[in-house]
């Protein structure tokens, strides 16, 4: 039973961890948060958007970039990117 149990816990967690890690190379200051702070770090030429070289600069995966990059531009916006980031 005790074994059963403890698959079930980890079983749960799977989930909650595959979704940590997906988010976690575009949480840059590794808060455990995609913030607006996340974004302003990486846009290092303060233009008030994010280019494919400041993300991956900033450690972002390809896959993260292009999830973000909802119109394919090579670019991440503040409008792209308020649709992925937690306000905190």
């Amino acid at each position: 039973m005790k074994l059963l149990t403890a698959l079930l816990v980890v079983i749960g967690l799977v989930p909650a961890i595959a979704m940590a890690q997906a988010k976690s190379t575009l949480d840059v200051s590794k808060d455990g948060k995609v913030t607006k702070a996340d974004m302003m770090a990486m846009d290092t030429n303060k233009d008030g958007k994010v280019t494919a070289a400041e993300a991956k600069a900033a450690g972002v995966s390809d896959a993260d970039f292009k999830k973000a990059d909802k119109n394919g531009d090579g670019i991440i916006d503040y409008a792209e990117w308020e649709k992925i980031y937690e306000p905190g």
